[in-house]
């Protein structure tokens, strides 16, 4: 979560090119009907009109998700 938040782009040890999400977001998006990683980045894209969708996607990515 911290590095969906902060303003560090950073490139080790994950690729980090996202910031600005919030705790508010992060709690919106977890719902009873979520039940993976996968659904859950989703779900918070969903919610956030897709906000840096391919740099969300990619730090995802950056997990193994």
């Amino acid at each position: 979560m911290n590095d969906l938040m902060d303003n560090i782009n950073e490139s080790s040890p994950v690729i980090d090119n996202v910031s600005g999400y919030t705790n508010a977001q992060f709690y919106n998006a977890l719902r009873s009907d979520v039940k993976s990683m996968i659904q859950y980045r989703d779900k918070l894209l969903l919610q956030t009109g897709f906000n840096q969708q391919i740099q969300v996607n990619q730090l995802f990515a950056e997990y193994g998700y």
